[in-house]
């Protein structure tokens, strides 16, 4: 489906939504909502954190708290796998 200018209104439906409970180095993540015409009924969404993009999908993803709350979590150590044992050889 192509877009014109004509139909740049009906993209333009934002909803912006900041959480305060979550944020990485005291700052908040924001979420953006975007009405669209291809898909009225889920629409476009994005979750950011400053200029990054975190997540971009449906409209909820504009909305959805553990996106942010997974985003903000340092992230995991791996396992260093333990230590092989010597082959022991025949002598």
């Amino acid at each position: 489906m192509h877009c014109g200018p004509k139909d740049s209104k009906a993209l333009a439906n934002v909803a912006f939504h900041d959480s305060e409970s979550t944020n990485k180095g005291g700052i908040a993540y924001v979420g953006y909502e975007f009405g669209c015409v291809w898909d009225v009924e889920h629409g476009v969404g994005a979750m950011m954190h400053m200029d990054r993009v975190v997540e971009i999908g449906q409209a909820a993803v504009g909305i959805l708290e553990w996106i942010a709350e997974r985003d903000a979590k340092p992230p995991r150590k791996k396992k260093q796998a333990a230590p092989r044992s010597k082959r022991l050889e025949p002598e």
